[in-house]
């Protein structure tokens, strides 16, 4: 469930790529794209790793390998999926680890026009890896490592953000993957949704990011607690007239016993709070 979304986005990239790349190119003999020579965003002549090989890298050969993978490279838009998901769940389980590499990528993004291209592609891929630990292991924003790749990821922006660096919009990396990092994210989404579905519980925002930041402050880890279902809330009903499709947890105690704990702490250091 965690990867549907993605693969289907593979489907696409893996489709255009290799459109793109077989037009007016050599295709080899056993249908996989020929990659042309000039373009310095690939590793010429890539190919995919053995499982031995992946096992015994560290957590820069993961994402180095990751970086370079190349869908032309692989017979089916499967195959390639499930290539970077291995790669990408032994990022995850590096856990900080991996983040002082995430961060490097992020510095030396976006300081020329000239590579941009090249940058922006490494960018998409570390940035989302980086969110994806965020909302599946541990909140970035919990450790020190982690605080130093958002605050890499910032700076990044501003330099993308600068008058005609960027040729296309690229503001959905603050208002969303940045914002993700440093306050609600999917796994916060999920906890509200099952607080109401299961309690009658309704969390205001500023009271979810209170929560998220009361979670972080106690166990970073806690997006890994449990796994979400993917439910439809027939207890709200959209302008459609079909009920809202929300993901909810699975195994929710130790989130609702950290949400009393929350609310008796909460009420203890300000009684008027809920009043005001």
């Amino acid at each position: 469930m965690k990867f549907t979304l993605y693969k289907l986005l593979i489907v696409l990239i893996f489709c255009l790529l290799v459109i793109t790349e077989t037009n007016g190119q050599k295709v080899n003999r056993n249908g996989t794209a020929h990659i042309p020579s000039g373009n310095v965003c690939l590793e010429k002549n890539y190919k995919p790793k053995s499982e031995s090989q992946i096992v015994a890298m560290s957590p820069r050969q993961l994402i180095d390998e990751r970086i370079k993978s190349y869908p032309g490279a692989f017979r089916t838009y499967e195959e390639l999926a499930n290539y970077e998901d291995s790669i990408e769940k032994r990022i995850r389980q590096a856990g900080v680890k991996a983040l002082p590499v995430l961060t490097e990528y992020m510095n030396n993004s976006f300081h020329s026009q000239s590579a941009f291209k090249c940058d922006d592609s490494h960018f998409a891929t570390v940035q989302r890896i980086a969110n994806d630990i965020d909302r599946f292991e541990f909140r970035l924003r919990g450790t020190s490592e982690g605080k130093q790749t958002i605050d890499a990821f910032e700076r990044a922006i501003k330099r993308i953000e600068k008058p005609g660096f960027a040729k296309k919009d690229k503001s959905y990396y603050r208002t969303m993957f940045l914002s993700y990092l440093k306050g609600i994210n999917e796994i916060d989404r999920a906890i509200q949704d099952t607080f109401w579905v299961n309690n009658g519980i309704k969390m205001s925002e500023s009271e979810l990011l209170e929560f998220s930041n009361f979670l972080t402050a106690r166990n970073s880890a806690y997006p890994s607690w449990s796994d979400k279902d993917f439910i439809k809330d027939y207890s709200r009903i959209n302008e459609a007239g079909n009920p809202l499709q929300v993901y909810i947890i699975k195994k929710p105690e130790l989130y609702y016993e950290a949400y009393l704990k929350f609310k008796k702490r909460r009420v203890k250091n300000d009684p008027f709070r809920d009043k005001m």
